[in-house]
């Protein structure tokens, strides 16, 4: 399935930390190429539609004039913006200051694909306008705890400080056969609860780690809600985008000047009635986290009916556009042109939405870790930085529990 021309351009973009313009006519010729197999499955089959999404996505944001005419910043033709594929890694070699002059000096907007790998810190810069993480900080297990003290709809959350050692799990995660384990800068994976203590020490021997209730099944009963949305005051009350939390989630944040997605789990019984059994069980028939996007992909996106809110908990808000499932990736598409995303008069908006989110969540960083740390505005956009103006990545210091929108 990975063919020559396309392990090329893989290359490329690893060593030279771009696909340029000029160069995607090949590039997607070969995605063309990728067609599927009888035998691929698991993480192959993952990758398979992942390429499927990216070729579809390339082609909606090249020279598209649907986005490029509203843009003022735009010297482009009418005809739409050409696209350059950009790899964070490559441009996180650069000094902050060249990173800014760089970005400034070739593109007029910059737009994530979703979801990063929590291993790569996002480049969020105030020019070129960004749709996607305001700021880096979003990317990581601090987002997610600043997410859930705003509403009163998510699982049961702690956050350990690295070096940690735990005796027991805490009861609230005694009631769950699965729990979600996120180390800081990894990515998460669902455990058994009967083995979960073991691993999460082993884990806090290296990282801070967050550990949330995931259910009674690896496979959790998943839905995306797409952003921007409606904002009809007669909207649907059995659609997800009327969940209580999901309303209260665009508002604060000001979604609707972005795009990406907010997933929600099923945490009620009758999600899970199928049948529990046991975590080992579970394991040897193969099940895994990352089957989780395959197996319930036909009603993810949630075009069923809501039946009951309180039965559905914000798991997190993730900006940008996904490559993992191409129903949500086509939505947030058709949203961003009926939106006006890339209108001169959005984009204004967008920076201002972006100011504001960074700035509630680094105050609430600074308020919930033990370092004197304080604001910076020294190299564009909002970050921190120590007394003596050094700037620092502020990993959590202190134990955090989060449960009904209160954090202690």
């Amino acid at each position: 399935m990975f063919l020559q021309g396309l392990k090329n351009h893989a290359v490329t973009m690893f060593e030279v930390g771009k696909l340029a313009d000029e160069s995607l006519d090949s590039f997607l010729a070969e995605l063309e190429k990728v067609v599927p197999e009888e035998e691929i499955q698991g993480e192959a089959l993952r990758y398979f539609h992942h390429a499927i999404n990216l070729r579809k996505l390339v082609r909606f944001l090249r020279h598209n004039p649907a986005l490029a005419v509203e843009n003022p910043l735009s010297t482009e033709p009418s005809g739409g913006l050409g696209v350059d594929l950009l790899r964070c890694e490559s441009l996180r070699g650069l000094d902050q200051a060249s990173l800014n002059r760089v970005l400034k000096k070739n593109y007029s907007l910059l737009l994530s694909l979703a979801p990063m790998s929590n291993e790569a810190r996002p480049v969020c810069p105030l020019v070129p306008p960004h749709i996607g993480c305001p700021i880096p900080e979003v990317h990581s297990i601090w987002f997610r705890l600043f997410v859930y003290t705003l509403i009163d709809s998510h699982p049961a959350t702690v956050v350990y400080r690295k070096g940690e050692v735990l005796k027991t799990l805490p009861k609230v995660f005694l009631d769950y056969d699965y729990l979600m384990l996120i180390p800081w800068g990894h990515d998460s994976a669902v455990i058994p609860t009967s083995i979960a203590l073991s691993l999460v020490n082993d884990a806090l021997r290296h990282h801070p780690v967050l550990l949330q209730a995931h259910g009674a099944s690896v496979d959790a009963d998943l839905v995306y809600v797409p952003f921007p949305m409606s904002t009809a005051e007669n909207a649907d009350p059995s659609s997800f985008e009327s969940h209580p939390a999901v309303r209260k989630l665009r508002d604060v944040l000001n979604l609707n000047t972005t795009c990406g997605y907010i997933t929600l789990m099923n945490m009620s019984s009758s999600a899970v009635r199928h049948g529990r059994r046991s975590a080992f069980a579970e394991m040897e028939d193969g099940n895994d986290s990352d089957s989780l996007s395959v197996k319930s992909e036909e009603s993810l996106l949630g075009e069923r009916k809501m039946e009951k809110d309180s039965d559905w908990l914000v798991v997190e808000c993730t900006y940008g556009i996904p490559v993992f499932l191409e129903s949500l990736s086509d939505e947030i598409c058709r949203r961003i042109v009926a939106n006006r995303i890339c209108s001169g008069e959005n984009l204004t908006r967008l920076e201002e939405a972006n100011r504001d989110t960074a700035q509630l969540l680094l105050e609430f960083i600074i308020s919930h870790q033990d370092q004197s740390l304080r604001i910076s505005f020294t190299h564009g956009p909002p970050g921190l930085e120590t007394e003596d103006g050094k700037d620092v990545v502020a990993v959590p210091t202190r134990t955090l529990s989060v449960l009904h929108g209160r954090i202690k």
